[in-house]
């Protein structure tokens, strides 16, 4: 039996909103290598580029399942959802695997027509399948690229994954209306977070009850309007933190607080730091993040 070889590859990508990676790495599996049962924080996307395997999962009504992947398919892991998977006994796969999530995230996979109870993904035509290996390759090729670039490759690679895939399921009209609703609270929040709104102003520019857009909002996306749009402010404060020297009384104020002394507190509350240490930290080099393990370190064997 064979060494096992894989790389993991992990990114900060806290000043990002839309979508941030967490982490990527590729792993060539000895035959019959498991992993599970286990539940993940984020979304974690498994491409194989060679042989095959078998992902067991539950869906959501926590029936049990159990299905092949093969060669340019894929396999997703939603938040919270439970699931073993293991290499073939005769034909272990070698896949790639991006861990990712945001607020665009369950907008993206949907598109790409996966979900709990659909996790496999396949291509209408095989052959096509170049660029989306090419796409996912250049993770570990370019694994000391910008965070922008690799955003950017994300981005490329959920445009690839959604124009190839084989499974699109039509959405309901109802289900077209509410995405609607979150997205004009979205698009309403990332125009005017640096003005004093409220969750009354949303709700009339969507001409919806207050209490109504509420529960459909947090029924979508797990957050209340609110915390979305403190999320969305401590977010840009961040960048700009990050890539500016502006005062951080400026900085407060361009993000929608009037108070300068209210948001370190919040910001405190969110990192774990104020925003002059978040500022000032020194953060490890690009090199220094990205670690590439053998398996003689089965401690860090999580990371997959």
């Amino acid at each position: 039996m064979g060494e096992k070889n894989y790389s993991v590859f992990t990114r900060l990508q806290e000043s990002f909103f839309d979508l941030r990676i967490y982490q990527f790495g590729q792993e060539r599996c000895v035959p019959m290598h498991l992993y599970g049962p286990v539940k993940r924080n984020h979304y974690l996307f498994h491409y194989v580029l060679n042989g095959t395997g078998v992902l067991q999962y539950s869906d959501s009504k926590d029936a049990d399942h159990s299905i092949d992947i093969h060669q340019n398919e894929g396999f997703l892991i939603f938040p919270n959802q439970e699931t073993t998977y293991f290499a073939d006994k005769t034909n272990p796969w070698e896949y790639i695997w991006i861990e990712f999530d945001g607020i665009q995230a369950e907008k993206f996979v949907s598109q790409v027509g996966l979900s709990r109870d659909y996790p496999r993904y396949a291509m209408k035509d095989t052959t096509q399948s170049h660029t989306a290996r090419r796409l996912f390759s250049s993770f570990i090729a370019e694994a000391s690229a910008s965070d922008y670039q690799l955003l950017a490759n994300l981005y490329l690679t959920f445009d690839e994954l959604i124009k190839r895939t084989a499974h699109k399921p039509e959405l309901p009209a109802r289900r077209t209306q509410l995405d609607s609703y979150v997205g004009k609270v979205q698009e309403f929040i990332e125009a005017n977070y640096s003005y004093d709104v409220s969750v009354d102003d949303i709700a009339r520019h969507c001409g919806l009850n207050k209490n109504y857009l509420g529960r459909i909002f947090k029924r979508e996306t797990s957050k209340s309007i609110h915390n979305f749009l403190l999320e969305y402010r401590l977010s840009r404060a961040a960048q700009l933190l990050e890539e500016s020297d502006t005062p951080v009384k400026n900085i407060a104020h361009q993000v929608g607080y009037k108070d300068p002394f209210t948001f370190s507190r919040i910001f405190r509350e969110k990192y774990g730091l104020s925003p002059n240490k978040w500022r000032n930290q020194k953060l490890p080099s690009t090199s220094e993040k990205s670690t590439t393990l053998a398996a003689k370190s089965p401690s860090r064997s999580w990371l997959r």
